[in-house]
């Protein structure tokens, strides 16, 4: 969790939508971080429940500066519109920081147990962002069992079907 908490807080700046909260491990990635607005399909304590289903969100033109979404467009009926929506919300040069699991993981098949009802792969990520209007800064892969050693950091350049989930650094262009 060590890699995933300095990937946030290194990324995120500004008034920053969490957007899929949820009530534990991606508040724990926020929390101490000043002017975060959380968002869940379920309201929470600190949480506003908004449902991403419903478009458009409750929020104002280029309001946030940062919007995170961890393991969430997975479970969503429109990922793409979500990310439109995210570009509509973000300020010009604004941070997007999206998580997803890998579709092509050794184990993806648990995957259909959790609610994903779209799997999104690498390639259609890139793509997605791009036509939308967002510059891929960085990316980086995870492997669950050792993220945070050696050979975790190692993970980054073993085969795709061994990494859990990946993470996208984008920023508004357009």
């Amino acid at each position: 969790m060590r890699f995933v908490t300095q990937l946030v807080k290194e990324h995120i700046h500004g008034k920053t939508l969490d957007a899929g909260s949820g009530t534990t491990y991606d508040v724990i990635l926020t929390s101490g971080l000043e002017n975060v607005i959380r968002i869940d399909k379920k309201k929470g304590k600190g949480i506003r429940q908004v449902d991403l289903n419903k478009i458009p969100f409750p929020f104002k033109n280029e309001e946030f500066d940062t919007v995170f979404c961890s393991h969430v467009l997975e479970h969503l009926d429109s990922p793409y519109l979500v990310l439109k929506e995210f570009k509509r919300i973000l300020k010009p040069n604004g941070t997007l920081i999206i998580a997803l699991p890998n579709p092509h993981f050794i184990f993806s098949q648990q995957l259909s147990k959790q609610e994903h009802i779209n799997l999104i792969c690498e390639k259609t990520m890139n793509l997605m962002l791009e036509k939308i209007g967002f510059e891929i800064i960085r990316k980086y892969r995870n492997w669950l069992f050792f993220k945070n050693t050696f050979f975790g950091r190692l993970c980054q350049y073993m085969p795709f079907f061994l990494q859990t989930d990946y993470w996208f650094i984008a920023e508004r262009v357009k």
